[in-house]
């Protein structure tokens, strides 16, 4: 089954979609609810993916390409849970916005780490979505807000 990106994703749209398996940046102490965790973690279909040592807004908080050996393992281990979910046929929604993007700033303290990170998501929509799946799939047909998930696109 494919990664599909989704623009909002709320708790609501993890409990109310148990078949699907959310993913949200994480920081390595796996602890926090700011930024994509607070509407995802703790739900027992979603997980993150470590985007930034620490939850809070110190420099050393943020992942730098100096680290970049140690960072790639820990993404390689988190990035693991994904690939299982899509190998098994689950449906993975990932933020449109992408992981990184957001509290953790990955493109701007570590846009090597940021590009490997990306290029992994891109390998996932290439190996995992084919061309018979629909352009977009709701998550909730009786809702008309933007709670969509779009397909991913190379």
């Amino acid at each position: 089954m494919p990664v599909i990106f989704q623009k909002f994703i709320n708790r609501e749209d993890c409990q109310a979609n148990p078949s699907l398996f959310y993913v949200f940046g994480d920081n390595t102490e796996r602890y926090g609810l700011g930024g994509q965790a607070g509407a995802m973690r703790g739900e027992p279909n979603s997980f993150g993916v470590a985007t930034k040592w620490t939850p809070t807004n110190d420099d050393a908080a943020f992942f730098s390409d100096e680290d970049f050996k140690t960072i790639i393992e820990i993404l390689k281990n988190d990035l693991e849970l994904i690939e299982v979910q899509l190998s098994k046929g689950s449906i993975v929604v990932i933020p449109l916005d992408g992981l990184g993007s957001g509290l953790s700033k990955l493109p701007e303290y570590a846009p090597n780490v940021d590009e490997w990170l990306q290029q992994r998501i891109a390998d996932f929509v290439e190996k995992y979505n084919t061309e018979t799946q629909p352009d977009y799939v709701s998550v909730d047909d009786d809702d008309d807000s933007e709670y969509v998930a779009q397909k991913g696109e190379n």
